[in-house]
Protein backbone atom coordinates (compact mmCIF):
# COMPACT_ATOMS: atom_id res chain seq x y z
CA UNK A 1 0.00 0.00 0.00
CA UNK A 2 1.20 3.25 -0.80
CA UNK A 3 1.98 5.60 2.12
CA UNK A 4 0.92 8.95 2.07
CA UNK A 5 3.30 11.55 3.28
CA UNK A 6 1.04 12.83 6.32
CA UNK A 7 0.74 9.31 7.43
CA UNK A 8 4.58 8.54 7.82
CA UNK A 9 4.46 11.89 10.64
CA UNK A 10 1.34 9.93 11.84
CA UNK A 11 3.08 6.68 12.64
CA UNK A 12 5.85 7.68 13.90
CA UNK A 13 4.95 10.45 16.49
CA UNK A 14 7.11 9.01 19.45
CA UNK A 15 10.12 8.68 17.58
CA UNK A 16 12.47 10.85 19.30
CA UNK A 17 14.61 11.63 16.13
CA UNK A 18 11.52 12.46 14.06
CA UNK A 19 10.01 14.93 16.83
CA UNK A 20 13.41 16.79 17.30
CA UNK A 21 13.58 17.10 13.33
CA UNK A 22 9.77 18.09 13.51
CA UNK A 23 10.71 20.63 16.35
CA UNK A 24 13.85 22.42 14.32
CA UNK A 25 11.49 22.60 11.71
CA UNK A 26 9.25 24.45 13.27
CA UNK A 27 11.42 26.25 14.25
CA UNK A 28 13.23 27.60 11.61
CA UNK A 29 9.81 28.53 9.64
CA UNK A 30 9.38 30.75 12.61
CA UNK A 31 12.73 32.33 11.91
CA UNK A 32 11.34 32.57 8.17
CA UNK A 33 7.72 34.28 8.97
CA UNK A 34 9.85 36.64 11.48
CA UNK A 35 12.29 37.76 9.06
CA UNK A 36 9.62 38.37 6.01
CA UNK A 37 7.40 39.99 8.26
CA UNK A 38 10.42 42.27 9.28
CA UNK A 39 11.15 43.04 6.07
CA UNK A 40 7.65 43.82 4.80
CA UNK A 41 7.83 46.57 7.91
CA UNK A 42 10.73 48.04 6.95
CA UNK A 43 9.95 48.78 3.12
CA UNK A 44 8.40 51.79 2.56
CA UNK A 45 5.73 51.85 0.14
CA UNK A 46 4.98 55.02 -1.79
CA UNK A 47 2.09 56.92 -1.20
CA UNK A 48 0.48 59.53 -3.56
CA UNK A 49 -2.67 61.73 -3.78
CA UNK A 50 -3.69 63.75 -6.47
CA UNK A 51 -7.00 65.90 -6.25
CA UNK A 52 -10.32 65.09 -8.61
CA UNK A 53 -9.46 68.29 -10.10
CA UNK A 54 -5.59 67.53 -10.96
CA UNK A 55 -5.14 70.91 -9.68
CA UNK A 56 -2.36 69.49 -7.63
CA UNK A 57 -0.85 66.17 -5.92
CA UNK A 58 0.90 65.00 -3.54
CA UNK A 59 2.92 62.04 -2.62
CA UNK A 60 5.88 61.16 -0.26
CA UNK A 61 8.51 58.40 -0.78
CA UNK A 62 11.16 57.61 1.49
CA UNK A 63 12.71 60.74 2.65
CA UNK A 64 11.08 63.05 0.25
CA UNK A 65 7.89 64.99 0.06
CA UNK A 66 6.70 65.63 -3.77
CA UNK A 67 4.12 68.33 -4.15
CA UNK A 68 3.16 69.81 -7.23
CA UNK A 69 0.44 72.30 -8.62
CA UNK A 70 -1.72 75.00 -6.64
CA UNK A 71 -0.57 75.72 -3.56
CA UNK A 72 -4.37 74.97 -1.81
CA UNK A 73 -6.08 73.83 1.81
CA UNK A 74 -6.44 70.54 0.72
CA UNK A 75 -3.42 70.48 -1.10
CA UNK A 76 -1.15 71.42 2.32
CA UNK A 77 -3.68 69.62 4.63
CA UNK A 78 -2.26 66.34 2.42
CA UNK A 79 1.01 67.71 3.06
CA UNK A 80 0.87 67.91 6.73
CA UNK A 81 -1.07 64.66 6.73
CA UNK A 82 2.06 62.57 5.13
CA UNK A 83 4.68 64.76 6.94
CA UNK A 84 2.82 63.52 10.36
CA UNK A 85 2.75 60.05 8.94
CA UNK A 86 6.58 60.24 7.98
CA UNK A 87 8.61 61.76 10.84
CA UNK A 88 11.89 60.74 8.62
CA UNK A 89 11.20 63.28 5.67
CA UNK A 90 13.55 66.12 5.05
CA UNK A 91 12.96 67.16 1.46
CA UNK A 92 10.35 69.16 0.00
CA UNK A 93 10.35 69.16 -3.67
CA UNK A 94 8.62 71.39 -5.34
CA UNK A 95 6.73 72.40 -8.26
CA UNK A 96 4.19 75.09 -7.91
CA UNK A 97 2.74 77.98 -9.85
CA UNK A 98 1.71 79.48 -6.86
CA UNK A 99 -1.64 79.78 -4.68
CA UNK A 100 -3.15 81.17 -1.83
CA UNK A 101 -1.24 83.27 0.65
CA UNK A 102 -2.31 81.60 3.53
CA UNK A 103 -1.34 78.38 2.67
CA UNK A 104 2.09 79.05 0.99
CA UNK A 105 2.78 80.28 4.49
CA UNK A 106 1.22 77.57 6.54
CA UNK A 107 3.56 75.10 4.00
CA UNK A 108 6.48 77.13 4.77
CA UNK A 109 6.11 76.70 8.26
CA UNK A 110 6.25 73.29 8.04
CA UNK A 111 9.47 73.53 5.99
CA UNK A 112 10.77 76.01 8.57
CA UNK A 113 9.58 73.89 11.56
CA UNK A 114 11.30 70.93 10.26
CA UNK A 115 14.38 71.92 9.28
CA UNK A 116 13.83 70.45 5.64
CA UNK A 117 15.41 71.11 2.56
CA UNK A 118 13.66 72.67 -0.32
CA UNK A 119 14.27 71.27 -4.24
CA UNK A 120 12.33 73.09 -7.01
CA UNK A 121 11.78 70.34 -9.54
CA UNK A 122 10.45 70.55 -13.07
CA UNK A 123 9.20 73.87 -14.41
CA UNK A 124 8.91 76.43 -11.95
CA UNK A 125 8.38 77.36 -8.18
CA UNK A 126 6.12 80.76 -8.85
CA UNK A 127 3.94 83.37 -6.48
CA UNK A 128 3.38 82.17 -3.23
CA UNK A 129 5.81 79.13 -4.15
CA UNK A 130 8.47 81.40 -3.74
CA UNK A 131 7.53 84.00 -1.74
CA UNK A 132 7.19 82.03 1.32
CA UNK A 133 7.84 77.69 0.57
CA UNK A 134 11.38 78.58 -1.44
CA UNK A 135 12.95 80.53 1.46
CA UNK A 136 12.04 78.19 4.20
CA UNK A 137 14.47 75.88 3.33
CA UNK A 138 17.35 74.50 5.38
CA UNK A 139 19.21 74.09 2.07
CA UNK A 140 17.73 75.46 -1.27
CA UNK A 141 18.60 73.63 -4.96
CA UNK A 142 16.92 74.97 -7.91
CA UNK A 143 17.19 72.15 -10.85
CA UNK A 144 18.70 73.00 -14.29
CA UNK A 145 15.47 73.77 -16.45
CA UNK A 146 13.74 74.98 -13.34
CA UNK A 147 12.83 78.75 -12.24
CA UNK A 148 11.99 80.93 -9.30
CA UNK A 149 9.66 83.78 -9.97
CA UNK A 150 8.23 86.70 -7.82
CA UNK A 151 5.57 89.45 -8.59
CA UNK A 152 4.46 90.64 -5.48
CA UNK A 153 3.25 89.99 -2.23
CA UNK A 154 1.05 91.88 0.49
CA UNK A 155 4.18 93.70 1.62
CA UNK A 156 3.03 96.13 -1.11
CA UNK A 157 -1.05 96.16 -1.68
CA UNK A 158 -0.80 98.59 -3.65
CA UNK A 159 0.64 96.99 -6.42
CA UNK A 160 -1.86 93.56 -5.77
CA UNK A 161 -5.06 94.13 -8.18
CA UNK A 162 -7.69 92.95 -6.00
CA UNK A 163 -11.54 91.36 -7.27
CA UNK A 164 -14.11 91.71 -5.06
CA UNK A 165 -17.78 90.61 -5.18
CA UNK A 166 -20.41 93.77 -5.21
CA UNK A 167 -23.88 93.04 -3.86
CA UNK A 168 -26.38 96.15 -5.22
CA UNK A 169 -29.29 96.97 -3.05
CA UNK A 170 -31.24 94.13 -5.25
CA UNK A 171 -28.74 91.28 -3.99
CA UNK A 172 -27.35 90.71 -7.11
CA UNK A 173 -23.49 90.16 -7.07
CA UNK A 174 -20.87 90.62 -9.51
CA UNK A 175 -16.87 90.48 -9.54
CA UNK A 176 -14.99 93.98 -9.70
CA UNK A 177 -11.59 94.41 -9.75
CA UNK A 178 -10.11 97.11 -8.44
CA UNK A 179 -6.87 98.58 -9.81
CA UNK A 180 -4.68 102.02 -10.13
CA UNK A 181 -6.83 104.36 -8.79
CA UNK A 182 -9.51 102.58 -7.60
CA UNK A 183 -7.91 100.07 -5.48
CA UNK A 184 -5.92 102.63 -3.72
CA UNK A 185 -9.17 104.27 -3.11
CA UNK A 186 -10.72 100.74 -1.79
CA UNK A 187 -7.76 100.52 -0.02
CA UNK A 188 -8.62 103.26 2.03
CA UNK A 189 -11.77 101.41 2.96
CA UNK A 190 -11.60 101.53 7.00
CA UNK A 191 -12.70 97.83 7.35
CA UNK A 192 -9.71 96.96 4.47
CA UNK A 193 -7.09 99.16 5.74
CA UNK A 194 -7.33 97.50 9.15
CA UNK A 195 -7.47 93.95 7.31
CA UNK A 196 -4.61 95.28 4.78
CA UNK A 197 -2.46 96.54 8.07
CA UNK A 198 -2.88 93.26 9.61
CA UNK A 199 -1.47 91.25 6.30
CA UNK A 200 1.57 93.67 6.32
CA UNK A 201 2.50 92.69 9.67
CA UNK A 202 2.03 89.02 9.07
CA UNK A 203 4.45 89.36 6.38
CA UNK A 204 7.04 91.05 8.32
CA UNK A 205 6.70 88.59 11.08
CA UNK A 206 7.19 85.46 8.69
CA UNK A 207 10.38 87.21 7.11
CA UNK A 208 11.82 87.98 10.28
CA UNK A 209 11.47 84.54 11.23
CA UNK A 210 13.80 83.56 8.37
CA UNK A 211 15.91 86.19 8.85
CA UNK A 212 15.19 87.28 4.88
CA UNK A 213 14.39 90.62 3.52
CA UNK A 214 10.86 90.79 2.67
CA UNK A 215 11.21 92.94 -0.29
CA UNK A 216 12.61 90.35 -1.95
CA UNK A 217 8.79 89.83 -2.91
CA UNK A 218 8.00 93.32 -3.99
CA UNK A 219 12.17 94.04 -5.82
CA UNK A 220 10.24 94.23 -8.93
CA UNK A 221 7.09 96.86 -7.82
CA UNK A 222 9.84 98.76 -5.94
CA UNK A 223 12.00 99.83 -8.90
CA UNK A 224 8.84 100.34 -11.37
CA UNK A 225 9.12 97.51 -13.01
CA UNK A 226 5.71 95.87 -13.75
CA UNK A 227 6.91 92.23 -14.63
CA UNK A 228 7.71 88.78 -13.10
CA UNK A 229 11.22 88.42 -12.28
CA UNK A 230 13.98 86.04 -10.81
CA UNK A 231 17.50 86.88 -9.59
CA UNK A 232 20.89 85.18 -9.29
CA UNK A 233 21.68 82.77 -6.53
CA UNK A 234 24.20 85.58 -5.30
CA UNK A 235 21.65 88.63 -5.14
CA UNK A 236 19.41 85.94 -3.84
CA UNK A 237 21.69 86.07 -1.03
CA UNK A 238 22.09 89.58 -0.56
CA UNK A 239 18.27 89.83 0.30
CA UNK A 240 19.21 86.95 3.19
CA UNK A 241 17.86 83.84 0.77
CA UNK A 242 21.13 81.94 1.77
CA UNK A 243 22.04 77.99 1.20
CA UNK A 244 20.86 78.55 -2.49
CA UNK A 245 22.01 75.74 -4.94
CA UNK A 246 21.84 75.96 -8.86
CA UNK A 247 23.39 75.27 -12.09
CA UNK A 248 26.32 77.99 -12.85
CA UNK A 249 23.49 78.59 -15.86
CA UNK A 250 20.55 79.79 -14.07
CA UNK A 251 18.62 81.21 -14.82
CA UNK A 252 19.29 81.78 -18.71
CA UNK A 253 18.89 77.95 -19.48
CA UNK A 254 15.21 78.06 -17.61
CA UNK A 255 12.62 77.38 -20.91
CA UNK A 256 9.81 79.78 -19.31
CA UNK A 257 12.27 82.29 -18.59
CA UNK A 258 11.86 83.57 -22.17
CA UNK A 259 8.10 81.80 -22.92
CA UNK A 260 6.76 83.54 -19.33
CA UNK A 261 8.96 86.75 -20.45
CA UNK A 262 10.48 87.05 -16.95
CA UNK A 263 12.84 89.84 -16.28
CA UNK A 264 16.59 88.60 -14.32
CA UNK A 265 16.33 91.92 -12.11
CA UNK A 266 20.07 92.68 -10.81
CA UNK A 267 20.86 94.88 -7.48
CA UNK A 268 24.02 95.92 -9.55
CA UNK A 269 21.82 98.07 -11.63
CA UNK A 270 19.77 99.89 -9.13
CA UNK A 271 22.39 101.22 -6.89
CA UNK A 272 19.87 103.37 -5.48
CA UNK A 273 18.07 100.36 -4.05
CA UNK A 274 18.57 99.41 -0.38
CA UNK A 275 19.04 95.82 -0.24
CA UNK A 276 19.84 92.95 2.29
CA UNK A 277 19.14 93.81 5.86
CA UNK A 278 18.73 90.54 8.22
CA UNK A 279 17.08 92.31 11.21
Amino acid sequence: MKMRFYDYFERNDKDPARNLYCDLLHFLVAITASLALASCTTIRTPQKYVSPDKSFSVAVEGGVLTYRGLLMKRGVDQAEKYLAEHPSVSVLAIESQGGEVTEGMRLGDLVLARSMDVRVIGSICASSCANYVFVSGRQKFIEPGALLTWHGSPLRPQDMPITATVVDSDGHSESKEYKGEALLEYLKRPEIAISVERDRKEQMEFFRARRVDGRITVFGQEIGCDCQWTLTVEDMGKFGVDGVYADSSYPNAAPLLKELSVVTLRLKDYPGHVSGGKD
